[in-house]
């Protein structure tokens, strides 16, 4: 019996071990002059969050003109294509948001609701359609392919 129960618990912990945890940590502080945003304190709050979970999390760190809307959409297809069963998946912004509004008749109140990464501009231009705002439709379906992935006992 003895012998049974130290079986189960070495399975229980080869299982424990392939899970990961996995963080994906992305600040906008220094947003460039002519997007119209203010600088924020934003690569702090990921630097303090990053010491503080790095012990635990593999990290990805997206910090000011790393963090354009193409690199958030690069960082989350890797993390779910890399996800597996059982992980857990912390993702944190640290960034503006703003409303702007929607082409999709489904919104109630007219309205999306976006982060804003580096590349982003506060207003429409001729050249800027809102194309690089992160609306939280896309970032939506993003974390739900990630939910798929690590499936009903993984965390995101």
């Amino acid at each position: 019996m003895k012998r049974f129960v130290l079986l189960i618990l070495f399975i229980a912990s080869l299982l424990t071990l392939s899970a990961r945890n996995k963080a994906l940590l992305v600040g906008v502080a220094n947003y460039p002059e002519e997007s119209g945003w203010c600088t924020l304190s934003s690569v702090r709050d990921v630097e303090k969050l990053g010491h503080a979970i790095s012990s635990s999390f593999e990290l990805t760190t997206l910090i000011d003109d790393k963090a354009t809307y193409h690199g958030i959409i690069s960082a989350l297809e890797k993390m779910s294509s890399k996800a597996q069963k059982s992980d857990t998946i912390f993702i944190h912004f640290s960034c503006h948001g703003q409303q702007m509004l929607s082409n999709d008749c489904s919104e109630v109140d007219y309205l999306d609701e976006a982060l804003i990464p580096f590349d982003a501009f506060s207003q429409e231009t001729a050249f800027y359609k809102g194309e690089c705002h992160l609306k939280d439709d896309v970032l939506s379906q993003y974390i739900q392919g990630i939910r798929y992935h690590v499936g009903s006992k993984g965390l995101v």
